[in-house]
């Protein structure tokens, strides 16, 4: 199972991890922390924040039945 989440670096640079409940526990995982730059945060938030979109999704939808008619004209 794979768990990944962004959190802001607090001024005593300690940072403490709740995993999902689905994880087994007395397991081993692996940590890995790398500095995200705030250009791919803010990426991050705005795809967030499209899939709420109407607009967004409207489009989503369109492209999915344009692919599905195509599939069904046994190309």
């Amino acid at each position: 199972m794979s768990f990944k989440e962004i959190i802001d670096v607090p001024l005593n640079h300690q940072l403490v991890i709740q995993l999902p409940q689905n994880f087994v526990t007395h397991q081993k995982v692996v940590v890995t922390v790398e500095e995200v730059d705030a250009s791919h945060q803010q990426k991050m938030d705005l795809m967030k924040m499209a899939i709420k979109d109407p607009r967004f999704l409207n489009d989503l939808n369109e492209v999915a039945n344009d692919f599905d008619n195509l599939s069904h004209e046994g190309l």
